[in-house]
């Protein structure tokens, strides 16, 4: 459930004072109780700011299908890795879920490259994943591994040494309002990297965006056995390119490196429309803010989002409904 934080409703009793000549009586003078909450910038909802920031790395192949706890993250990142797949990266600070995974694994996670381990080390990330030791993960029995390790959300956080350094403090999210800014309509976009494909369609009854995962509908589990819908409020597409590796490799494969700070072109899907946009995140310990082509911010509804990095060779398709009047029924495109 939502953690909510109401600081200053405080009430002041006071005790009048009896005339000599007068029967003693006490009034009671209550004061204005005051609602006072901290807003989110993942979000845009009232939350309790003391609660440290978790992000879980997430399998995201078909045998680790359903994932955990995807709707109750703030943000889901979905980003290309080796061999054209893509992994998630889920980050929870406002609901507090139960049960995450499967685990890749304060960064939760299961295991890095040896080549990528030490910049981890060396980030101020606080690591709290399964290669540390420690509390907060263990096997699920009906699924095989490597796609069965699950982690037990309050146990991870516990780990956490310096809770007050994983905190959202006063960065400043994408913008949020009640009267979102709205874009062409369209019947759904979709996201492809060489080994993944996501489609996201706009659900009037849940005004939330539904998922595909290929043909399949994306769902996720909530606590033990509870499956959902996977649904989002708003998605964000960052285009990007990919960047050298820090690092030599011989690998075949390696592990793409896309750049997700400066500006670039993009997309916000929001409210059952497109939006083309230009995304700007100065250094990577901002968050991306995000603006039409004529640079006015865009604003979108409270809630969660995902956010879809595409980079070198990696794809879009927009499909709009027949009634548009947009040029084409539908556009596509490669980053």
């Amino acid at each position: 459930m939502n953690r909510k934080l109401f600081l200053g409703a405080i009430t002041l009793l006071l005790a009048a004072c009896a005339s000599p000549s007068s029967n003693p009586s006490t009034s009671v003078s209550t004061q204005p109780t005051e609602t006072v909450c901290w807003t989110s910038p993942l979000t845009g909802l009232c939350v309790d700011e003391t609660v440290p920031t978790l992000v879980v790395k997430i399998d995201d192949v078909s045998d680790a299908r359903p994932q955990w706890s995807l709707n109750l993250a703030d943000i889901v990142i979905v980003e290309p890795v080796e061999g054209g797949l893509t992994r998630l990266f889920a980050v929870f600070q406002s609901t507090a879920p139960t049960t995450l995974g499967p685990i890749r694994p304060g960064l939760a996670y299961s295991g890095a490259s040896s080549k990528t381990s030490p910049f981890l080390w060396k980030s101020t990330l606080q690591l709290v994943g399964a290669p540390q030791g420690g509390t907060g993960y263990y096997r699920d029995n009906t699924r095989y591994i490597p796609h069965n390790l699950l982690g037990k959300y309050q146990d991870i956080l516990a780990r956490i040494e310096k809770p007050e350094n994983a905190l959202l403090g006063d960065r400043i999210g994408w913008k949020f309002s009640t009267t979102p800014t709205q874009g062409d309509e369209i019947s759904w976009f979709r996201a492809e990297w060489p080994g993944s494909k996501k489609t996201f369609t706009w659900s009037k009854s849940l005004k939330k965006w539904t998922m595909k995962v290929y043909e399949e509908d994306l769902k996720t589990l909530i606590g033990d056995s509870q499956l959902e819908d996977a649904v989002t409020d708003t998605v964000f597409v960052m285009q990007t390119k990919l960047m050298p590796l820090p690092y030599k490799t011989h690998a075949l494969s390696p592990t793409p490196y896309p750049k997700t700070y400066g500006e670039g072109k993009g997309f916000v899907l929001t409210q059952g429309t497109i939006i083309k946009a230009i995304w700007k995140r100065p250094t990577i310990n901002d968050l991306p803010r995000w603006y039409t082509l004529s640079g006015k911010e865009i604003a979108v509804a409270t809630g969660n989002a995902w956010w879809l990095i595409l980079a070198d060779h990696d794809s879009y398709t927009i499909k709009y409904p027949k009634s548009t009047q947009s040029p084409t029924p539908s556009e596509s495109a490669t980053s």
